[in-house]
């Protein structure tokens, strides 16, 4: 087994020692600056505050003081320092601000940690085991203070808190404090908050009732203020966060302004409400409710059932209620909310066309870190020098996820956002796989076998979409525009050459990278089927476009020789992309995949654009951190790399150097022109030729009687061939014997 690295030991919080110095650097200040919060590192000593590690607390409760030890004008060199990580803290007994309270403060002994400064990290289950441990003597308290919590608190229910009048008998468990109120008091104060719940003490226990049932009404259409002519009071159900309600409403018939009384279902939304549908509706979620499902869905990837059996198990889950059955209306009005959120955030709502004059992809988020023209590059970009503008070159990479499969249930569905998001536009797909039906698979030349090319014709039977592709940029992983769409029947060529034009369409860049792991096949035909495929209208942009072609670094290895030209490790111009961000990506799609699948075809292209939105948004705002760490990484490797290329230049002669970076300028303009610089040469050294060679040299020695054993009856290379036979033999057997003997 191999031996365990000890880690060095970082820094650590540990006791001030008298006489001795916590500081590496004593000219500066020893003690937070005033305005320090001392709430954070009260009773600490702290060295190296930025390392973030925690030591021990003192036993009573003195609090700290912070002293600005360079407005005192002293400085005592046994009195901690700041260290390099951080500013160190001390504790102090007194609130003293003097300079004599901190001097005698740092000559005192502080209290010993338990091997704080060892330098042993302990593992996190551990340090976790500790603080359970640490907290088991507590156990019967806390289970003490809930018990209290969930029962009368204390409080005398005898008279009111409000009023001081008798018959206290209602609390409410979503207000800051339950304290007991009467009848009267209960409703004045939940006239606003109209969706709590409320309790009664009926002598033995706190029993469950409604604002409603103790007659509190809700008037709609004025802002929460009475309606001069309301209508009759009906109940409806209402979710919010803390379960559904049954509540009282009136509506307002109001008929003077001259294009009548505010429509229901406006008098609803005005409220706050969702409602369930436009014409009498019954049943209204919150906007708080939608939000908080939206987010956690995202996050989460929860589905509506689950989360619709939560809200009923807030309300009551005692098992003896009936509740209510709005789960098909929970999940049309999701639907609505998340087609009008993301029109919200792509500021739809603004534009005096109206939401119908939305342009396809309009609604993604889209990669701010990728070339835009017009947005992100300079005036002139496209007139640049070629030892410049291959910095405008745009990343891309391609792949297609078996997983997100959609059952064929027959469903009939209306698209909402027909091609504004990520997913294309069913129509224009379709016609385009309907002209393409007649092209069959295109044979492949290459020496691996590749799935995408094997599963070209794949097709679950029941299922209308066999899997997804998609287009995201290869720098930063995000999806692209109309870059995702259906596989109907396999990863055929036809599918992907849509995705990857129709993300192009009207990009206005000249050079793209395209990355994905059949591109050796992929790229021989593409131009020819851009042609005889598309429209005029979708190919026009991509005529003057320079594309090369890649594949990604974990797939290259398995296509054999000649793929130099593909390899990311070898084109120029393209840094340390690798391609393969793809991959990790499916791992925050494939989640909701066993919900998608059920779903109709309209219905799933919304709920997977709204994901994909909100991969790319958990991108953007990560930008700051990602781009600032890898910036720093590319200085520290490029130095470094650098160092070692130059140390093993060096090694040649330089005329052999020139010729070589010669043949690789050309090699890069056109590959076929020159010996691949890349390719390992080939031994081609087979096992009989090997054998000849040691046949000969042992005869030579036979004919000079030079250092051959007597007692051995084979030659010295038969000798050995025949031991790792033998030694491969006992590898066989002994996977043959292994699952008896373990039997």
């Amino acid at each position: 087994m191999a031996k365990k690295r000890k880690r060095s030991p970082g820094p650590v919080f540990k006791p001030l020692q008298s006489g001795k110095s916590t500081s590496a650097n004593p000219g500066r200040s020893s003690v937070p600056r005033a305005g320090t919060s001392t709430s954070a590192t009260r009773n600490f000593v702290v060295q190296a505050i930025s390392q973030g590690r925690l030591g021990g607390r003192k036993k009573d409760n003195t609090t700290q003081s912070t002293i600005d030890m360079e407005n005192l004008g002293t400085h005592d060199a046994d009195c901690p320092r700041d260290t390099e990580g951080g500013a160190s803290v001390i504790d102090t007994s007194s609130a003293s601000g003097d300079a004599s309270a901190a001097h005698h403060h740092c000559q005192e002994q502080a209290p010993s940690f338990d091997e704080a400064d060892t330098g042993n990290r302990l593992r996190k289950d551990q340090r976790a085991a500790e603080r359970v441990r640490s907290w088991v003597p507590y156990r019967q308290e806390y289970l003490d203070e809930i018990l209290r919590h969930y029962g009368r608190k204390g409080f005398d229910f005898s008279s009111c808190s409000l009023c001081k009048q008798g018959n206290a008998y209602f609390r409410c468990l979503d207000c800051r404090i339950a304290q007991p109120l009467c009848q009267n008091c209960l409703l004045t104060a939940h006239r606003e908050v109209i969706l709590h719940r409320p309790e009664w003490w009926n002598g033995a226990f706190f029993e469950k009732v409604s604002l409603s049932s103790l007659g509190l009404v809700v008037p709609l259409g004025h802002e929460g203020h009475s309606c001069a002519d309301p209508s009759t009071s009906h109940e409806i159900v209402v979710y919010h966060v803390n379960g559904y309600h049954r509540v009282q409403i009136t509506l307002c018939t109001c008929t003077g302004t001259t294009s009548g009384p505010l429509q229901v279902w406006k008098q609803y939304l005005r409220a706050g409400w969702f409602p369930a549908t436009t014409t009498r509706p019954s049943t209204a979620f919150t906007f708080e409710l939608l939000e908080l499902f939206h987010h956690l869905t995202l996050q989460s990837k929860v589905n509506a059932y689950d989360f619709f059996l939560t809200l009923g198990r807030l309300t009551d889950h005692s098992g003896l209620s009936d509740h209510p059955s709005r789960y098909k209306q929970f999940c049309h009005v999701v639907r609505l909310w998340r087609h009008l959120q993301q029109l919200k955030w792509a500021g739809r709502g603004h534009d005096p066309a109206g939401v119908e004059a939305t342009q396809a992809g309009s609604l993604a988020v889209q990669c701010a870190a990728c070339p835009h023209p017009g947005k992100n590059l300079p005036d002139g970009w496209e007139l640049s020098p070629p030892e410049i503008i291959w910095l405008y070159t745009l990343f891309l990479m391609m792949d297609a996820n078996f997983r997100q499969r959609c059952k064929d249930r027959g469903l009939d569905d209306e698209d909402l956002a027909p091609g504004w998001s990520f997913l294309v536009n069913t129509k224009k797909f379709q016609e385009h796989i309907d002209r393409t039906a007649g092209r069959g698979v295109e044979n492949n030349t290459c020496s691996a076998e590749h799935n995408a090319i094997l599963k070209a014709h794949l097709r679950k039977d029941g299922y209308v979409a066999s899997g997804i592709g998609a287009v995201l940029c290869a720098r930063h992983a995000m999806y692209r525009a109309n870059g995702v769409g259906d596989l109907h029947l396999g990863e055929k060529f036809c599918y992907m050459d849509f995705l990857l034009v129709s993300t192009l369409w009207g990009a206005a860049l000249y050079l793209v990278l395209v990355s994905y792991d059949i591109a050796c096949q992929y790229r021989k035909n593409f131009f020819k089927r851009l042609r005889e495929d598309f429209p005029p209208d979708m190919r026009a942009d991509l005529e003057d476009v320079h594309i090369r072609w890649a594949i990604p670094k974990n797939h290259i290895a398995v296509h054999g020789p000649n793929h130099s030209h593909l390899s990311l490790n070898n084109l120029s111009g393209v840094g340390r992309v690798y391609g393969e961000g793809i991959e990790s990506s499916w791992s925050s799609l494939n989640p909701v995949s066993m919900s998608t699948r059920e779903m109709a075809l309209a219905t799933r292209h919304e709920v997977l654009n709204d994901h994909l939105n909100a991969w790319n948004w958990q991108k953007t705002i990560d930008f700051e951190h990602f781009l600032c760490k890898s910036l720093k990484h590319a200085i520290k490797m490029s130095a470094k790399q650098r160092e070692l290329f130059n140390e093993f230049n060096a090694t040649f002669p330089p005329e052999v150097v020139k010729e070589w970076e010669r043949l690789l300028e050309i090699w890069n303009i056109n590959p076929s022109s020159v010996p691949d610089p890349f390719a390992e040469p080939e031994a081609n050294i087979k096992v009989n030729s090997v054998r000849l060679q040691f046949a000969q040299e042992e005869a030579q020695d036979l004919a000079t009687a030079l250092n051959i054993p007597q007692y051995i009856n084979h030659s010295p290379s038969t000798f050995i061939q025949l031991g790792l036979e033998l030694e491969e033999q006992q590898y066989v057997y002994l996977a043959v014997l292994t699952p008896f003997t373990q039997d």
